[in-house]
């Protein structure tokens, strides 16, 4: 029983692919806001006539 309870986090597989998944999915949703959002910006832009700061 103790030798259960001392088994290390990063021993376990389930756990480290679940921790790499986390990462990379934050990873990936860091990308498509950064390449596919701030395009949007300039549409934005001259579409609405905004001046595109966060300031309004």
């Amino acid at each position: 029983m103790t030798e259960v309870i001392q088994k290390r986090l990063n021993d376990s597989p389930i756990a480290r692919w679940t921790v790499l998944f986390i990462v990379a999915t934050a990873m990936m949703m860091g990308y498509f806001v950064n390449d596919v959002m701030s395009p949007l910006e300039a549409l934005h832009v001259t579409t609405r006539g905004t001046s595109g700061d966060a300031k309004g």
